[in-house]
């Protein structure tokens, strides 16, 4: 009898043991799995902000090549120099997302609009719209590949 209640203790002790070890290893991969969600989270974040940011500075080149064009046929004025100075501004502002999560290839290749946009205002010259085309596809395509390149799955898959 003595010997009966010496297992069944043991065997009380060693069912209280492995649920300790199992409700230990179980909060782990619960912290572990909710790491991941988070760290998913984050990536999904950061890929709809630099859309966000690829998309407004491609706005923002639209709007300031309409500006130049539209301000160039009048021939120019201090009106119109002002009005193309807003503009860059306008580039500059959207400009600044992008350093902070966009990748070199496209912050390059943005930083080109506004040397165009410089040359424009500084040395007189036009807007030669064939390179602001090649200039626009150049940036299309260092967005694409940036977005496929970070690509990630959609959140809680």
């Amino acid at each position: 009898m003595l010997q009966s209640l010496a297992l069944t203790g043991l065997g009380g002790l060693l069912a209280i043991v492995g649920t300790l070890l199992g409700h230990r290893r179980q909060a782990a991969e619960a912290r572990h799995s909710r790491l991941e969600g988070y760290q998913r989270e984050d990536r999904y974040r950061l890929h709809q902000e630099r859309r966000m940011a690829y998309a407004d500075f491609h706005l923002a080149i639209g709007r300031a090549r309409s500006m130049v064009r539209t301000i160039e046929m009048a021939d120019g004025d201090d009106d119109g120099f002002n009005k193309i100075k807003d503009a860059r501004s306008d580039v500059w502002a959207a400009l600044v997302p992008l350093w902070h999560v966009g990748s070199e290839e496209v912050v390059r290749t943005a930083g080109e609009f506004l040397s165009r946009i410089d040359a424009v205002m500084q040395e007189g010259s036009r807007l030669d719209l064939d390179q602001w085309k090649d200039l626009v596809k150049d940036y299309a395509s260092a967005v694409r590949r940036d977005l496929l390149e970070c690509a990630v799955p959609w959140p809680n898959s």
